[in-house]
């Protein structure tokens, strides 16, 4: 049975969902992502929805990430491209406490479109996915496996979060449904989704799902 919970915990549990801090043994972590200034320079932009899980303290995530300069009013198209990565991933039953899932699939190909007045932080943004997408599972090192999951039929429509990791995201509407081994499931129903910027400081190129997950590590803050 679905619990309940207050919005301020769903909010506080947010951040949590966000702290997606190494899902595995080969994620990366740590490190700040602002200037010794204090002043933060987004690189990337993602619209994260999210959902109680089926066991006790679970979640289930998707995120669709991309570099800030194609945040554009337009369509844009799913890719690995090292030097232009656009995904959308789906991470099964995440739990909070011990920063671990049960797997994860991500999308090689596949358009979806977005409108925004820029990504400046309470700018609006809405994204919309007709779904046509194929997942694929992704192992602990990054690589891709077997086909596990098709369409992601999506849609955002809220405003871009603050990126300073200290405060609270800025919660918007919408869902995504997507088949995962055999399931039909839909995200973003019973828990917090957001729209966010983030600075990508490491020092050298990361795997999407690796720079993802360490941008995750800062949502949270004591």
């Amino acid at each position: 049975m679905m619990r309940t919970r207050t919005f301020q915990r769903l909010l506080l549990l947010a951040l949590g969902a966000a702290a997606l801090v190494p899902f595995s043994a080969c994620s990366g972590g740590g490190g700040d992502d602002d200037d010794d200034d204090g002043t933060i320079e987004p690189t990337h932009c993602q619209v994260l929805w999210s959902n109680l899980g089926d066991s006790q303290e679970r979640y289930d995530i998707y995120v669709v990430d991309m570099p800030i300069d194609l945040w554009l009013t337009g369509e844009q198209t799913y890719t690995l491209d090292v030097s232009n990565e656009v995904v959308a991933i789906f991470y099964d039953e995440y739990d909070f406490v011990d920063r671990i899932y049960a797997a994860r699939a991500i999308t090689t190909a596949g358009t979806f479109s977005v409108t925004v007045g820029g990504t400046s932080a309470g700018n609006p943004i809405t994204l919309t996915d007709p779904g046509a997408q194929e997942f694929f599972d992704i192992d602990g090192g990054g690589e891709v496996g077997s086909l596990v999951g098709s369409g992601g039929v999506a849609t955002f429509d809220g405003n871009w979060s603050d990126p300073d990791p200290d405060e609270q995201p800025d919660p918007g509407t919408g869902n995504v449904a997507i088949t995962y081994m055999g399931d039909n499931l839909t995200i973003g129903t019973s828990f917090v989704n957001y729209a966010i910027c983030y600075e990508d400081d490491s020092f050298a190129p990361m795997p999407p799902t690796q720079r993802i997950e360490r941008q995750f590590s800062f949502r949270l803050r004591d």
